[in-house]
This record gives structure tokens, C-alpha cells and sequence, in this order.
């Protein structure tokens, strides 16, 4: 009848970008025709999100989730939705109540995760990863999570552990390498350092825009005197990442060890130009935006 046309029309509307004409077509259904019908409520509140209406639109796949509780990408994109404006309770109670009646599903677990993750409920967050990689042993993000919560809490064989049975495998993260590499020099803080070198390499190799691995590897040059390649290293970091406060602070001491003072100079001041954050706090913005890539 009136509202299949009126509704396909609004989607085709939808489809090609013009949210507010879509929208109109949608106001033009009487509530008793909308009534009970979540495609009606999900595409409204698609639309209210594109027209930037956030509230809005998280009440309309509210409505929708109420017609189909069992849907899981509508579970997820609503979960997603409330994290990302900052409503975190809200995110958490809907992904609580989504796991509870799809106890097996990957995303839904991932979000609960990384909300208890973005709450600092920590063994909350380890527990419901540890189930999602029971499901998905191939599951990045989550892995890395659960890897990063053992390293900040010092659990490192563990950490270990959690990494290296993933390493490897042919479509195995960047990122996977890059903490492996950190909770190797975090384990053995004077050893020879080769196992984090090939790690951090590995993570070159995979992803060679990513400016830590570059700061990472520039301290093992250092370390083992090979100068000029930290100092290129050090250079390549602040290219990839202008923001990056630690690589200019060993850059300065570096050049006031070579007796080159104005460079020294230059590299003090690019440091305190720039906010210095603890590399932990960077991880940590990390783990959480590979866990909101995954859910994309």
C-alpha cells in the first residue's frame, strides 16, 4: 500500500544522499502505518544521523531494537552509536542486554568490550575478550586489547603468550607486532633486543606509515650506537606523525652527544612545543581505535 511506496521511496531517496527529502517522505506516513515496523524506525534514525540529529537518532534504533532484539548489526550500530557520543553507560546496557540474547556473536562482544575498555572496568573487558576470541580466534583488535591490558598491569609472560599464538599467520595485524615488540623490551629491558627488532620490522613491513614503530626502533639503534639509523628513524616518525612529542626528546639527545648543539637546540624546543604523552596513554588511543575499526 501508501506506505510500501512512500517508505521504498524514502530509501531510494536515502540511498542517493538526500537525507532531508527522505525524511520529508518519512513524515508523511501516518504513526499507525509506522507502527511496529523497525525498517521505518532504522532508516528514520539513519537519516536523523546523517542530518547530524545524534539523539534522535539512537531513540529511533531504540525503537527499531525493541521490534527486532535478535538483530545483530542493529545491536552493534546502535551500541556503536551511543560509544561514540560519549554515552557509555547507555552503549554498555544495550550491549549487555544484545549479549544476553546473542551470546555468540563476535561484534556485539567487541563493543561490550571495548565500552567496559573505554570505562576502565578492566576485568570485565579481559573477560568478554577472552570469549570473543574463543569464538574468532583471528580477531585483531580484540586480541590486542586483551594483549595491552596484561602489559599495563604487568602481566607480560601472559601478554606474550596471547601474541605470539597469533603471530605468523599470514593476515596477522601490524599492530600484533608492534605490541609483541613492546612486551619483549618491557620483559627484558638489557637483552639483546633482536626478537623486538624483527618484531617492529614486521610491523614496517605491514603498516609503514605508522610512526611508534619508527620511535621504538630509533631507541634500539640508539642503544646499540648506530646513530645515524635512529636518527633517520627519529625523522621518519615526526614526518609520519607532526604531533609527536618523544621522538624530538631523544633526538635532542642524540645531537648534544655528537657535540651538535644547535640541532639540539632545535629538537629540545620542537619537543616542548608539542604535548608530551606518556607512550602508554598513545597506546591505549590506539587499541581502542583498531577496536572501532573492527566494528566499522
Amino acid at each position: 500500500g501508501s506506505y510500501d511506496a512512500r517508505f521504498n521511496l524514502a530509501f531510494a531517496r536515502s540511498r542517493q544522499g538526500r537525507a532531508a527529502e527522505a525524511l520529508d517522505l518519512l513524515d508523511h506516513i501516518s504513526p499507525q502505518a509506522a507502527e511496529g515496523q523497525a525498517d521505518y524506525h532504522y532508516l528514520r534514525g539513519k537519516l536523523e544521523l546523517a542530518l547530524h540529529q545524534d539523539e534522535v537518532a539512537g531513540e529511533e534504533w531504540l525503537k527499531a531494537l525493541k521490534q527486532q532484539p535478535d538483530n545483530e548489526s542493529l545491536c552493534s550500530d546502535t551500541g556503536l552509536l551511543f560509544f561514540r557520543f560519549e554515552n557509555f553507560w547507555k552503549a554498555l546496557k544495550l550491549y549487555e542486554n544484545c549479549a544476553r540474547r546473542l551470546p555468540n556473536s563476535v561484534a556485539i562482544g567487541t563493543g561490550q568490550g571495548l565500552t567496559y575498555f573505554r570505562l576502565g572496568k578492566y576485568e570485565e573487558a579481559t573477560t568478554t575478550f577472552k570469549k570473543v576470541l574463543r569464538l574468532r580466534p583471528d580477531a585483531d583488535a580484540p586480541r590486542e586489547a586483551l594483549a595491552f591490558l596484561d602489559y599495563v598491569s604487568g602481566d607480560l609472560a601472559e601478554a606474550k603468550q596471547i601474541l605470539e599464538n597469533r603471530l605468523g599467520g599470514q593476515d596477522a595485524d601490524y599492530y600484533t607486532y608492534y605490541l609483541h615488540a613492546l612486551v619483549l623490551l618491557r620483559l627484558e629491558p638489557h637483552g639483546g633486543h633482536t626478537a623486538a627488532r624483527r618484531s617492529l620490522d614486521e610491523t614496517l613491513r605491514r603498516s609503514p606509515q605508522f610512526a611508534p614503530a619508527y620511535f621504538q626502533r630509533a631507541k634500539l639503534w640508539d642503544e646499540t650506537g648506530q646513530t645515524a639509523r635512529a636518527l633517520a628513524d627519529l625523522q621518519t616518525a615526526t614526518q609520519l606523525d607532526n604531533t609527536y612529542a618523544e621522538p624530538f626528546y631523544l633526538m635532542a639527545q642524540i645531537d648534544y652527544r655528537l657535540g651538535k648543539r644547535n640541532e639540539a637546540e632545535q629538537a629540545r624546543r620542537e619537543y616542548s612545543r608539542r604535548e608530551s604523552e606518556r607512550e602508554e596513554k598513545r597506546q591505549k588511543r590506539l587499541v581502542e581505535s583498531r577496536l572501532l575499526q573492527a566494528l566499522q
